[in-house]
């Protein structure tokens, strides 16, 4: 399966500002969007990331 570079982007985001609030910021997307990507990583792993 191949993941959208979005959902790494998102990922890095989190985790460097270590929240979603400023990584949405930084990506200018809304949380909803973050979340879903954020969601479709933990499903490709099989565990939570955060």
């Amino acid at each position: 399966m191949a993941l959208e570079i979005l959902c790494w982007r998102a990922l890095q985001a989190v985790a460097r500002y270590r929240s979603f609030s400023p990584a949405t910021a930084k990506l200018n997307v809304t949380l909803l969007a973050v979340g879903q990507k954020i969601r479709k990583l933990q499903s490709w792993v099989g565990n939570s990331l955060f």
